[in-house]
């Protein structure tokens, strides 16, 4: 330990004017964050801000690695050599002290400058450190660690960043899942870069091997772009059922509503849309639920049979809001109730006309009763649930609305129209947002809604997600071809 501080006090001594740079980085744009309510669209401290800021921790990570660089035989310290614990406890102690320790600072005094308490977002908090360590600091010191100095490591870095992107487009992966598992997916990118960069990290520092530190870097990266979803889906929503209050079994309860036909649907070319009519009971007065995905199986005569994946294109559907996924969300008041599910073709083509037996299973999110504020004026904040703020704006070309809170927000946000106005006079809203770094307390929250040119007098609604978990259907004898979406 008293080698380790030794080390640790040498590395203040050395780096301090970038220490001093880093911070002074970091305190502008804390005052943009804690400011960033009330500046125009929430802009806050601005992206230009934010990638300095990463790059001065990049940097400041970097740097102290080098200091005591691991590549080659001619360092000083070989001679008289380190405890390779006592130096990779140093770097932790740096980065954890003058890196970390100073952008929590930052978060906690932007939180209660607004007025919230930073007890009431501990975790987030700690989630903060835990993403920033695990998408800058540990692979800038992994970098670092297996690299002989900073231009080394710069076109390390580049090289990486090209075979992201190549691999990203070439092979058509795609981001983290849509829905309330988002951000367990996150979670597992985060936990996988942690163990990679810190695996290589490990290496380099007890065995002073770059070539498999070096492997394990090229793996990282490999597998970061090219696995998507590292955690399968299924498991990530079986965690947020198991997290989650216990639902009675009569609370959304599904059924078939065969004497009912077709319904609304489209064509494609590779899968037929069909449109199951069913009965959803038991969602509770004033609450709503969120199809997630569904998983659907048929059955022909013979045995003959065709499943699909939980897939997020297919859910339960009232279809009275079609825009932005709302078509997803299903009131209590909302029936008839659809079950919209593209089949394959070939099992279409051959079995339509034959009855079949389907089997569904459906991941619901219940959403709690609606808390609206209406709103007042265009270009101002307006305070929401969960310490949020949204700024409606409007202009030639249509209406906006931009929402933020701090670390967490509400499920869902909607903006619905002034009472009296009809869906005939309603315009679409987009929805946007430019705040969500790991620096930042505050997170965009995605809007949908329908309203008109003017969305000074419309209502804000938003709801919290009270619980996850699943329902199955079983409908025998359906003919499809009866039930193809028109």
């Amino acid at each position: 330990m008293r080698q380790a501080l030794w080390i640790l006090r040498k590395d203040i001594r050395h780096l301090w004017p970038r220490i001093a740079l880093f911070v002074g980085i970091l305190t502008v744009y804390a005052n943009g964050d804690a400011a960033a309510p009330y500046h125009p669209r929430f802009e806050g401290p601005g992206i230009v801000w934010s990638f300095l800021l990463w790059l001065a921790a990049a940097f400041l990570a970097i740097s102290v690695v080098h200091e005591d660089r691991l590549v080659g035989d001619r360092q000083f310290w070989i001679t008289r050599p380190y405890s390779w614990k006592s130096l990779l406890l140093a770097k932790g102690l740096f980065v954890l002290l003058l890196v970390s320790l100073p952008v929590l600072l930052a978060q906690i005094a932007a939180l209660v400058s607004n007025s919230i308490s930073p007890l009431d977002y501990v975790p987030e908090l700690l989630w903060r450190q835990v993403t920033l360590a695990a998408w800058t600091i540990l692979p800038c010191a992994a970098l670092a660690a297996v690299t002989r100095n900073l231009p080394q490591t710069v076109i390390a870095a580049f090289i990486a960043l090209f075979a992201a992107v190549f691999f990203t487009f070439s092979l058509g992966v795609g981001g983290a899942p849509e829905g309330a598992v988002s951000p367990a997916d996150a979670a597992s990118h985060a936990v996988l870069a942690m163990l990679l960069a810190g695996g290589a990290c490990w290496l380099q520092f007890a065995r002073r091997g770059p070539i498999l530190a070096r492997s394990l870097l090229v793996c990282g990266i490999v597998v970061a772009v090219t696995v998507f979803p590292i955690l399968p889906w299924r498991v990530a929503f079986a965690w947020l059922e198991w997290r989650s209050p216990a639902i009675d079994a009569q609370v959304v309860r599904l059924a078939p509503d065969l004497p009912r036909k077709a319904g609304p649907g489209g064509a494609y070319v590779e899968k037929v849309p069909i449109s199951f009519p069913i009965q959803v009971t038991g969602i509770p007065d004033g609450m709503a639920v969120y199809s997630e995905r569904v998983k659907i199986a048929l059955e022909a005569a013979g045995g003959k049979t065709w499943s699909s994946n939980w897939r997020h294109s297919d859910f339960v559907t009232d279809h009275r809001l079609t825009m932005l996924s709302l078509h997803q969300l299903l009131p209590g008041a909302g029936a008839p109730y659809w079950l919209v599910a593209d089949v394959d073709r070939s099992f279409y083509e051959a079995f339509s006309t034959q009855p079949v037996h389907v089997r569904a299973a459906v991941a619901f999110t219940l959403l709690d009763r609606a808390q609206t504020k209406q709103l007042s004026a265009i270009g101002a904040a307006e305070p929401i649930a969960d310490h949020g703020f949204c700024y409606p704006s409007a202009g030639g070309s249509g209406s906006a609305l931009y929402c933020i809170a701090p670390m967490r927000g509400p499920a869902l946000v909607l903006l619905r129209p002034p009472t009296g106005r009809t869906a005939e006079d309603e315009a679409e809203i987009g929805s946007g947002g430019g705040i969500g770094t790991v620096f930042s307390i505050w997170e965009s929250i995605p809007i949908a809604g329908r309203v008109g040119l003017d969305p000074s007098h419309a209502v804000i609604e938003t709801r919290q997600a009270v619980a996850h978990f699943e329902r199955d259907l079983d409908m025998p004898g359906v003919v499809l071809a009866e039930l193809r979406g028109q």
